[in-house]
């Protein structure tokens, strides 16, 4: 009779995670090559200093929205200075461990996929990829897969959903790049997770067991819920480093910031 084993819990940071991962696989005696390790990207993995972060997104949402009416080129230089940062640096080096004891590590991220604009020469998860690539993680490499999206799904409310002329499926992309995601395209992750794990069956990849670190307890919850109704067991761990360490945002620090950027928008057009 199968036992169902799940739980979530709060890992402040890597170093939480990994003794809590490391609990798990001692005391279960997890067969790595049947174990599947989730890394949320934003606010877990990596996200954009200052004004351009996740932990702000109103406030970043009102800077983007300003500059777009000075002038649209102004948003992309914004991106473009500010590169994704990892939240501890000590979680490439331990994604590494983790695949090289055998463990099936991928990303998961409730992005979407597809273009934002019609011409754009790359899509934004081979985008989110190269910056995984980047800052040097490592996910297991699975190759690419699209998933229908399952029959009267919702999608996920998204108030600064930024709009995509080409909207795409959900998908296992990134293997080429070293770093193999799960997008879920803005649909619930245990919604897409349940179609990862049967693609995964017919790979000869018989997952059991689920270890997922994500900063949204929500979406753990989801997960949680997904893994019981699908016999798996679940384990997530709530990462809060990024939301623990929010400071507040200089109100001149982001207006010098705008200013730099017209300025230099300015200079390379005379």
């Amino acid at each position: 009779m199968f036992r169902n084993e799940s739980s979530i819990v709060k890992a402040e940071n890597v170093s939480k995670m990994a003794e809590v991962i490391s609990t798990k696989i001692s005391k279960d005696k997890l067969d790595p090559s049947k174990t599947l390790i989730l890394i949320d990207l934003d606010l877990t993995l990596f996200d954009r200093p200052g004004i351009m972060s996740d932990l702000y997104p109103g406030e970043r949402k009102e800077f983007i929205d300003s500059l777009a009416k000075k002038d649209p080129s102004l948003v992309e230089i914004a991106y473009a200075q500010s590169p994704y940062q990892l939240i501890e640096e000590e979680m490439a080096s331990y994604i590494k461990n983790l695949a090289e004891q055998g463990f099936i590590v991928l990303g998961f991220t409730s992005r979407r996929t597809g273009k934002a604009k019609a011409d754009a020469l790359t899509s934004v998860e081979e985008d989110a990829c190269k910056s995984i690539q980047k800052l040097g993680v490592n996910f297991s490499k699975i190759a690419t897969q699209e998933f229908d999206i399952p029959e009267n799904a919702a999608p996920l409310e998204n108030a600064n959903l930024r709009p995509y002329e080409i909207i795409g499926k959900p998908k296992i992309f990134g293997d080429t790049f070293g770093a193999t995601t799960i997008f879920t395209a803005n649909y619930q992750k245990g919604l897409i997770l349940a179609s990862v794990v049967k693609h995964l069956s017919t790979l000869r990849i018989d997952i059991t067991n689920i270890i997922a670190t994500d900063d949204n307890i929500k979406y753990l919850q989801n997960l949680k819920n997904v893994c019981e109704t699908n016999k798996l067991n679940f384990t997530g761990l709530h990462y809060t480093f990024a939301h623990d360490h929010k400071h507040e945002l200089n109100a001149e620090v982001v207006a010098i910031q705008k200013d730099l950027l017209i300025n230099e928008r300015e200079f390379r057009f005379r």
